[in-house]
């Protein structure tokens, strides 16, 4: 693997990991720390900067924010964001594979709360921590296994 690539891992964990822990307890993601990720994204592709690879990346994030705007806010801008800075370094197939799995665990952490009684339908589920779980675990299969 090469430094860059394992630079931009790196950052895209901790800025999901760093947003996840804003994502629990304020159930917000400030404006600055997504300037700032985006920033890093930006800065890592560079050396490596394939038009190809990253713009397509975005796509799966716009169409979140577009479902974000559409739903009134059902899924949350900053959500939508992490998934386009995460395109932007790793392109789309990452970028679809993150948002899958994401649903897929925040799903199933949805039906668990309400089956126990402890969530409604309309209780707000943070996904910034399934984002970085789901990151991690994409990682992960990616490179073979731990």
């Amino acid at each position: 693997m090469e430094k860059t690539e394992a630079l931009k891992i790196i950052w895209v964990f901790a800025m999901l990991f760093a947003g996840s822990i804003s994502d629990i307890k304020k159930h917000s993601v400030s404006s600055a720390y997504l300037t700032v990720a985006a920033a890093g994204c930006i800065i890592l592709s560079v050396p490596a900067f394939d038009a190809s690879l990253c713009f397509p990346g975005l796509l799966p994030g716009l169409l979140l924010l577009l479902f974000s705007r559409l739903s009134e806010g059902a899924v949350g801008e900053a959500d939508a964001a992490a998934v386009c800075f995460t395109g932007f370094c790793f392109g789309i197939y990452t970028a679809v594979c993150l948002l899958m799995l994401t649903l897929l665990f925040s799903g199933i952490a949805a039906l668990i709360l309400i089956s126990l009684k402890k969530a409604g339908r309309k209780t707000e589920v943070a996904l910034y921590p399934f984002l970085c779980l789901s990151f991690a675990i994409h990682q992960i299969q990616l490179k073979g296994g731990i």
